[in-house]
């Protein structure tokens, strides 16, 4: 070998030393936004990708399984340490040559995560790639430990960081970068547990990740509840940031970020609820529900005040408080404008996600809410804000006066579905009557073209809804079925030049079929209250209120009286083609629904005629209800003293026997076994239990 040759081996070998030192920080600058496809070459066996740039020296190859295995360290090591500083400090000059490009070690470890996903999802290509790495067992656990961290930085130590950064164009790059943290490590823990199921990971290798499987993956992991409990508050975190932002001077482009980050880490939540063993797994690791809750009531609270939806504003008026500041329609821009509707898209996602959290039975998600001493006051902030929202949708004036803002269709019809399972549900159904009764008496009260065309799938109704770029809904299987039901309806409903309509025409006419549907099942749902032993005063609560409010101004009774009465019947002749006698496919009310309507329709159809009758038969008429009410109401009490009059002799008999068993044990023989039981079933009968108490209300 002579001189030139040895030459040449002496630097191939100090190059292929000085490749086995992996600099992750250059690493991750230079490849979290290229096309690794294009990058990865395999040599010898071994998957590299070459050319890596470094500065001021020349590129080098990188091993993508040691790559790929450093991450996850990386990551937490970042975390831990800060690192790397911006500017670079001197251990970030000892650590790494590279240049920093990242504004801030979280904007770094966001890169970091985006570039360790990339890497897995290469890995369902290439069969060595994943076997060296989502294949190893000790690999898995990193990258789960790594994304917890990093879930649990933005709840806890980096939460007020963000909420403060969020607030000022100051600081809003620093909220920015620990945002872009959450949904990066969502998506790097769907991967993490992707490779364990054979579904999952024949459906990545086609670009599509299977969330059946890796949801049950996920739960089935001994951490699996704590780990989407820490990415719901980590979520709900992001949440509060935008509503700082949009608060704050924030310019528009930061709200919009702070809004994409919440956006796609509520998505990939979302895809994580729609299996029953993710609630079941849920409610077993917390029975309150406390963590979901907590984030869907963070989406309600984007438009507390001074905001407001639009196209309302709250009233400039010193006198009035923040609580009961009162909304008025206005011209855009709304309060919300600079979001570009991504206020109106948070509570849309806020509202489908109570969707999906409810639609699992056994137990229900809102009575455990409701009833939990945990989530009780979180359930009735939630019952609120979610009765704001559906007052603020039922009263929108029309869109020819007040344009749509972006995204605000999706809110309503979002908020109207929330509105549907609320007043179905008895937690929830009487605070909502004295909420909503006068709010569905102005709607009703509305000019009758005006209504038809706004609330009976009318051409205002889809306007109002064919425009929409991105569709929020839940996306459980009950719900998609749901879906389909409403796009067959509207193709038999809207029949003219269906076939050459387009994509968005289509769309703003099935969601304007729901939408009248929503809004008949939440009249509906208030009208009767038959749940229980109940009085009749609470049965007729709804119907009262409404009527009331309807006559509320003299002059104008019985026009408002006729006006209900004509858009009740509009929509009953929308929605009777769709009963139980259309075919199964179609079918969108129930015959207990369009009973109920009818009974609505008769009752606002009796108001009327006590309306128009003249003064003294009007008068009789309120006699006579306030007799059969005093009637009603006496018929209750006495019913009520029988019950207690059976009940006394009753237990003065268990007292006698009780104190018999005691004169018995006193004069037997002494038998301790014996004694003691007769002893603690007399003390059983005459201690007072905590649930002794029964009021009815």
């Amino acid at each position: 070998m002579n001189e030139r040759q040895k030459t040449l081996q002496l630097q191939q070998h100090a190059r292929e030393e000085d490749e086995k030192l992996l600099d992750v920080f250059n690493c991750v600058e230079q490849l979290h936004s290229a096309d690794l496809h294009k990058a990865l070459s395999l040599e010898r066996g071994e998957y590299r990708f070459n050319k890596v740039p470094r500065p001021g020296r020349n590129p080098s190859r990188v091993s993508a399984v040691q790559l790929a295995l450093a991450l996850p360290r990386h990551v937490l090591g970042c975390l831990l340490t800060g690192q790397p500083a911006v500017p670079p400090d001197a251990t970030t000059e000892e650590l790494t040559t590279a240049e920093i490009d990242s504004t801030s070690s979280f904007d770094h470890i966001a890169k970091a995560l985006g570039l360790l996903t990339s890497l897995c999802e290469l890995a369902f290509h290439h069969a060595a790639l994943r076997d060296a790495t989502l294949g190893q067992r000790d690999f898995g656990m990193q990258l789960v430990d790594a994304a917890n961290m990093v879930l649990l930085a933005v709840t806890g130590p980096e939460a007020a960081a963000l909420l403060a950064g969020a607030t000022s164009q100051a600081g809003v790059q620093a909220a920015l970068d620990r945002a872009a943290m959450v949904p990066a490590a969502l998506r790097a823990l769907a991967f993490a547990f992707t490779a364990g199921s054979r579904e999952a990971a024949e459906a990545a290798a086609e670009g599509v990740l299977e969330w059946q499987s890796i949801c049950e993956a996920v739960l089935q992991h001994p951490r699996g509840a704590m780990l989407l409990e820490a990415g719901f508050d980590a979520v709900r975190t992001v949440v509060l940031a935008v509503r700082a932002a949009l608060v704050g001077d924030t310019d528009g482009d930061s709200v919009y970020r702070l809004a994409y980050y919440a956006g796609a880490a509520m998505e990939l939540l979302s895809y994580l609820c729609v299996t029953p063993l993710f609630y079941q797994r849920l409610m077993l690791h917390d029975p309150s529900g406390a963590a979901p809750l907590r984030l869907v009531l963070a989406c309600l609270t984007l438009h507390d005040a001074p905001l407001a939806a639009p196209p309302f504003a709250r009233s400039a008026d010193k006198a009035s408080s923040a609580a009961s500041s009162k909304l008025i329609a206005v011209q855009p821009p709304y309060c919300t404008e600079k979001g570009e509707g991504a206020a109106e898209l948070l509570a849309a996602r806020g509202f489908a996600l109570l969707l999906m959290l409810s639609e699992c039975e056994e137990p229900g998600f809102m009575d455990q809410v409701a009833q939990h001493p945990a989530t009780r006051r979180l359930a009735d902030h939630v019952t609120n804000r979610a009765a704001a929202y559906i007052g603020q949708v039922l009263l929108r004036p029309s869109t020819a006066l007040f344009p749509a803002a972006p995204g605000e269709s999706q809110m309503s019809i979002n908020t109207l579905r929330a509105a549907e399972l609320l007043s179905d549900d008895s937690n929830f159904r009487a605070g909502l009557i004295p909420l909503l009764a006068p709010t569905a008496a102005h709607l009703l009260a509305s000019d009758e073209e005006s209504f038809q065309s706004r609330w009976c799938a009318g051409p205002e109704a889809v306007a109002y809804h064919q425009n929409d770029e991105i569709i929020i809904a839940s996306v459980s299987m009950a719900a998609v079925e749901g879906a389909k039901s409403f796009e067959r309806a509207s193709a038999a409903a809207f029949q003219t030049g269906r076939r050459k309509i387009g994509l968005g025409l289509r769309q703003g006419q099935q969601l304007a079929m729901e939408r009248a549907v929503l809004l008949t099942k939440l009249m509906v749902n208030l009208h009767v209250y038959v749940e229980g032993r109940c009085s009749q005063e609470l049965k007729d609560a709804f119907i009262k209120r409404l009527t009331q409010v309807l006559r509320a101004q003299p002059g104008a009774a019985v026009q408002r009286l006729q006006s209900a009465l004509l858009n009740l019947q509009q929509l009953q002749r929308l929605l009777h083609p769709y009963g139980p006698a259309a075919p199964l496919d179609q079918q969108l009310v129930s015959e207990i629904d369009l009973a109920l309507l009818q009974d609505l329709i008769a009752r606002v159809a009796a108001a009327l005629q006590q309306a128009v009758a003249p003064p003294e038969q009007q008068q009789e008429q309120q006699q006579q209800e306030q007799q059969e009410q005093q009637e009603q109401q006496q018929q209750q009490e006495q019913q009520e003293q029988q019950e207690q009059q059976q009940q006394e002799p009753q237990e003065q008999q268990e007292e006698a026997q009780s104190l018999q068993q005691l004169k018995a044990a006193a004069t037997a023989p002494m038998d301790t076994e014996h004694t003691g039981a007769a002893t603690a079933d007399a003390a059983a009968k005459h201690e007072p239990s905590d649930g002794a108490m029964d009021v009815d209300l």
